[in-house]
């Protein structure tokens, strides 16, 4: 009588370590919540996630905001291959802005904690939105190479960030995913 060696094991009745073990397991791998006295050094150090989180995020803008231009589109490029996303800035349509040389510059950054940042003055009415990469990569770049436009990668209130022709971003931006991905 040929069986399998799982059903041999059961119809002798042997039990399975591992199955009997998994509540145990299961049980041991929950978190423990611990009574805190109200008052104590456990009851001020106690934070949500949420509140642990902005506060990291917080720090991690101000951190990238800070960086050099070229770091800051190094950035952009690793984030936006990454997530998968791509940020600007909409009040009607997609925003544009326009440099000393009357260029018309479409901008654009890895999240949209940043695009936030640079909603005030003039685009204090505006709001940051996502497009999907693939979007941006098909169809934004072509349009924006045909009506002459530049991409201003990861402008911050401070800095003007980077412009750049939208086939060299696009080249970067696939070069990279083509590199991890």
């Amino acid at each position: 009588m040929a069986m399998g060696w799982a059903s041999g094991m059961f119809a002798l009745g042997m039990p399975c370590r591992w199955l009997a073990s998994l509540p145990r397991i299961l049980r041991d791998t929950r978190r423990r919540q611990r009574a805190v006295r109200p008052g104590s050094r456990g009851d001020r150090l106690r934070y949500t996630t949420g509140e642990v989180m902005a506060a990291l995020r917080e720090q991690e803008v101000a951190a990238v905001c800070s960086l050099s231009a070229d770091e800051r589109v190094d950035y952009f490029i690793k984030r936006a291959v990454g997530y998968e996303e791509v940020w600007g800035i909409k009040e009607d349509g997609w925003k544009l802005s326009e440099n000393s040389s009357g260029l018309k510059v479409f901008q654009v950054w890895p999240f949209d904690d940043y695009a936030q940042l640079c909603c005030v003055g003039e685009w204090a009415r505006c709001v940051p939105a996502s497009m999907p990469l693939d979007l941006f990569l098909d169809t934004f770049i072509p349009n924006l190479n045909e009506q002459r436009m530049a991409v201003g990668v990861f402008y911050t209130p401070t800095d003007a960030g980077v412009l750049m022709p939208p086939y060299d971003l696009a080249k970067r931006l696939r070069d990279y995913e083509d590199e991890w991905y």
